[in-house]
């Protein structure tokens, strides 16, 4: 019984870290920036709390897609 519960544990933990390491948004918009991907950017929600150390890089990344968008459309 105690191995099974063990065995659980380690599944669900393992899940948690997968999920969170996928979830990062930040990792997401940069990738999408080196790539010049704007709109994956400018159409990507987000939450995040100002206290948060990646809170300020997300919303300039975000800030930036949607002002290049704007810029090729006035050109």
């Amino acid at each position: 019984m105690k191995l099974h519960l063990r065995s659980a544990l380690i599944i669900v933990a393992t899940a948690q870290l997968i999920c969170a390491c996928s979830a990062n948004p930040l990792k997401v918009f940069k990738q999408a920036a080196a790539k010049n991907q704007w709109q994956t950017i400018a159409t990507t929600d987000f939450a995040c709390k100002a206290s948060e150390k990646s809170c300020d890089q997300l919303h300039l990344l975000k800030g930036d897609a949607c002002y290049r968008l704007a810029k090729q459309n006035t050109e």
